[in-house]
């Protein structure tokens, strides 16, 4: 990744890429866990993990909004100094996530 604050014209090539790669994964694992919320609820053997799913779409959902205002260029942006915090209150709860449905995959 390239420092933040690097001009468009001046980023590398896998910067670039993980600026791309970043977005996608956040936009796409956000939107997985509404996609998969409505899914439990359809299915009573996996109702218990609706909540768990709409819980973690919901604080993603946040986390990412105020992840791209903490991006957005600006002189006095107070979230700037917390981007770091922002991102993992995003990637945690969906790992957390993520390893309770392989939890209960598992024990299927």
């Amino acid at each position: 990744m390239d420092p933040a604050g690097t001009p468009l014209r001046e980023q590398s090539w896998h910067g670039l890429a993980h600026n791309v790669f970043g977005a996608m994964f956040f936009s796409l694992s956000t939107l997985s866990c509404f996609v998969f919320w409505k899914r439990f609820r359809a299915l009573s053997s996996w109702q218990s993990l609706q909540w768990p799913a709409l819980f973690t779409g919901v604080v993603m959902t946040v986390a990412v909004l105020l992840l791209k205002a903490a991006t957005y260029p600006g002189a006095s942006n107070p979230l700037t100094d917390v981007t770091g915090l922002l991102q993992r209150t995003a990637l945690i709860p969906f790992m957390l996530w993520v390893s309770s449905i392989a939890w209960s995959l598992r024990e299927q």
